[in-house]
């Protein structure tokens, strides 16, 4: 019987793209190999967020999808933003498309519980739906090789494309009923930006089995605290002609914390995944005080890899040793 990776045991899972596409990681985890090494047995793998169709995105890459540029100008960060907890990107999604991956077939391979994660990025709503239909077609044509079936992260949340990031809320549930024939647990990755009642909407769908919150923050709709904090230089965006780009960082944790509160608060009893600026377990904590199943680990190992670790045992010892007690 097939296996099937399951949402249910989590505490921790890696953002989508923080080890790649397959787990291959970026060369700078060569220099922090030990808090690299602890994340990708510690917590869950996700995949780099892919599309149905190949889209270039900002940031050239390889035949092996490694980044073709040591230092792509999609991404901006130096000493002063790393000593600050924040960083810009403009990456755009840039992937191969659905297929060019299957057929590498080392998705296929893994044998611990993994999360895909998609994002549908045709212009319209009516080319949305069949592009989730071609992703569903295509998923049925590979489900007999896996040795785990993956869980599905449908991704509603990136800043980087044209797509208006609050206003694709209301076409998911349609997308939900379509990915649920392939069988999958499905969490929806939102932003922290997202209208809440749109999202306890989605929630309520039988398809969905939690959320997870939040993608990096648009730099158009970054509070003036985040930029007078951490880019006290600018002006405009380091990443102005790529649309500005999106920010994540330490100065996440209080507006992500915030939106999960008012989620619990309005109804929402699905599992949430948090994520954004959890740099110590402090941060675990007011994850964890405010509502959120388990955790979401990408730019701490970046800024601050030592920590990882202590994030993750604080992430166990609340979420699964005492899920409840000292919840609010």
């Amino acid at each position: 019987m097939k296996k099937y990776s399951s949402a249910k045991w989590l505490w921790a899972i890696l953002a989508s793209g923080t080890m790649g596409f397959f787990g291959e990681g970026y060369p700078y985890h060569r220099f922090i190999q030990p808090f690299a090494w602890i994340a990708k047995k510690s917590a869950m793998f996700v995949a780099k967020t892919v599309t149905v169709d190949e889209v270039v995105g900002n940031m050239p890459l390889k035949d092996d999808s490694s980044p073709m540029l040591m230092r792509p100008d999609c991404i901006f960060i130096d000493f002063k933003r790393w000593l600050r907890g924040g960083m810009l990107n403009a990456v755009g999604l840039s992937n191969f498309g659905i297929e060019y991956y299957l057929k590498k077939g080392l998705w296929q391979k893994r044998k611990k519980p993994w999360a895909l994660s998609l994002m549908l990025v045709r212009k319209t709503r009516e080319e949305r739906i069949e592009e989730v239909q071609e992703f569903v077609y295509i998923m049925f044509r590979y489900l007999n090789e896996f040795d785990i079936l993956p869980i599905l992260k449908l991704n509603i949340s990136c800043p980087n494309t044209s797509h208006d990031v609050c206003g694709l809320v209301g076409e998911q549930r349609e997308i939900l009923s379509i990915l649920a024939s392939l069988g999958l647990e499905i969490i929806v990755k939102v932003n922290a930006l997202s209208d809440i009642e749109n999202v306890r909407k989605i929630a309520n769908h039988e398809a969905c089995t939690g959320l997870c919150v939040s993608n990096t923050l648009p730099w158009t709709d970054l509070p003036d605290w985040i930029k007078w904090k951490v880019f006290p230089e600018f002006t405009e965006s380091p990443l102005k002609k790529y649309g500005g780009g999106g920010f994540s960082g330490k100065d996440m944790l209080p507006i992500v914390v915030a939106w999960i509160a008012r989620a619990r608060q309005a109804g929402i009893t699905k599992p949430i995944i948090g994520g954004g600026g959890i740099f110590t377990p402090v941060g675990v904590w007011r994850m964890y005080r405010a509502g959120t199943s388990a955790i979401s680990i990408g730019s701490p190992l970046l800024f601050r890899p030592w920590m990882v670790p202590f994030n993750i045992l604080t992430a166990y010892v609340l979420f699964k040793l005492f899920p409840n007690k000292w919840r609010k």
